[in-house]
């Protein structure tokens, strides 16, 4: 993120996140890949996982963005 003359910037979301609405539409799907040969080989499995879901705000002035907050290490 840039603003001005920073280049090191990061946004943040402060809230009360109870606030926050979230409706699970459908099941939560867990799918293993059982065509990847080079994670078999390694002895890894690949699992892809996915829910659809939906999300609003209660009360959007329990919330605040800055985004254009400094970074430092």
């Amino acid at each position: 993120m840039t603003k001005g003359t920073g280049t090191n910037l990061s946004a943040l979301i402060l809230g009360n996140w109870p606030e926050l609405i979230i409706g699970e539409w459908g099941v939560f799907e867990v799918l293993a890949n059982p065509f990847a040969d080079t994670a078999f080989a390694a002895g890894s499995i690949q699992v892809r996982c996915m829910q659809s879901v939906d999300v609003n705000i209660g009360n959007p002035e329990a919330f605040a963005v800055i985004t254009d907050m400094i970074t430092s290490l």
